[in-house]
């Protein structure tokens, strides 16, 4: 998924709580809160890191690709079958974008939870 396309999906589901919040009264509140907004933040850096765990490999006719991340890979590696050279690149932006996607789901879920719990 290109990084603009996830970005604006992140977006849209922001936009989504936003407009639950001003239409359920049991999330004005909850939205209001710094710590809310702290927490879906703090919780998304972490899941953009683990979603590292997440790799797939690309053949090329000089040797493969290894990206890591999800739903942009951030991380790469590289592994030439010609002359067993290495090496890796990491794509800082692409992080960031990854945790703001990730940092809404998890927004998403709370705001969900929230509506349905009471």
């Amino acid at each position: 998924m290109p990084m603009a396309e996830a970005l604006l999906l992140a977006a849209a589901v922001v936009a989504a709580v936003a407009l639950a919040g001003r239409v359920a009264a049991r999330l004005r509140g909850f939205l209001a809160d710094p710590r809310t907004w702290l927490w879906s933040f703090g919780v998304g850096v972490p899941a953009s890191a683990a979603s590292a765990l997440i790799a797939h490999d690309r053949h090329a006719g000089t040797g493969i690709s290894r990206d890591h991340g999800w739903p942009k890979p951030f991380w790469f590696q590289w592994q030439s079958w010609e002359n067993a050279a290495q090496s890796q690149g990491f794509n800082a932006l692409y992080f960031v974008g990854n945790a703001a996607v990730w940092a809404a789901a998890l927004l998403a879920l709370l705001a969900l939870v929230r509506l349905v719990r009471r």
